[in-house]
């Protein structure tokens, strides 16, 4: 046994190589802080400096080649993962609050001035508001009522000219219909061919 062999027979330099840590990056690719020797991670952002090469060896991140086996890594797209913080953000908490709450009285004031409009209109001129929500809803309501009933009178005093428009555009939507179906030869290939006639009378 030589001097600069180790007791399983292997030289001491290589099984000195096989023990030791990956060669450390040095600088971060990301934030560009330093990376000190043996440390897998940045400590600033957290972002990961080393990669498993196919081989089993690990070779910084922003490496092209593996020195090992050749591989190639310049293709590669780093992807940062995303992470959402389940913490409870007291100020993110209060901020949405305050937004709902906005957002509850805007509606509000849009209904109740929505609500009143239509009531007014019930009511006539002159006419007194009530207080009360139900109240102001009953006579929108009415109002509602009112104009459905008058679009149902014009509908049918307008019948049979309706009756007529929708007839020819029914007719007007399969002679389109046709025209598309004969030009893109839909027709012609769901139509047998004359061979094919004659071979089924044959």
């Amino acid at each position: 046994m030589g001097p600069g062999d180790s007791e399983s027979g292997i030289p001491a330099d290589v099984s000195a190589g096989q023990d030791a840590a990956p060669e450390a990056v040095g600088v971060c690719y990301s934030c560009g802080a330093e990376v000190p020797a043996g440390q897998r991670s940045c400590p600033t952002c957290g972002r990961r400096q080393l990669r498993d090469c196919y081989c089993g060896a690990q070779i910084p991140v922003t490496a092209s080649r593996c020195p090992q086996c050749g591989a190639d890594w310049s293709q590669s797209v780093r992807v940062r993962r995303k992470t959402r913080s389940r913490r409870l953000r007291p100020k993110a908490l209060a901020l949405h609050a305050v937004i709902g709450a906005g957002l509850a009285l805007v509606v509000a004031g849009i209904a109740d001035t929505l609500v009143r409009a239509l009531a007014a209109a019930s009511l006539g001129p002159g006419g007194e508001m009530p207080q009360g929500i139900a109240d102001k809803l009953g006579l929108a309501l009415v109002t509602i009522g009112a104009w459905f009933s008058s679009l149902a009178h014009v509908v049918l005093r307008h019948t049979p000219a309706l009756q007529s428009v929708l007839i020819v555009a029914v007719l007007g939507a399969l002679v389109g219909t046709v025209i598309y179906l004969s030009r893109s030869g839909i027709l012609r290939r769901a139509a047998p061919s004359r061979s094919t006639r004659r071979r089924r009378r044959r």
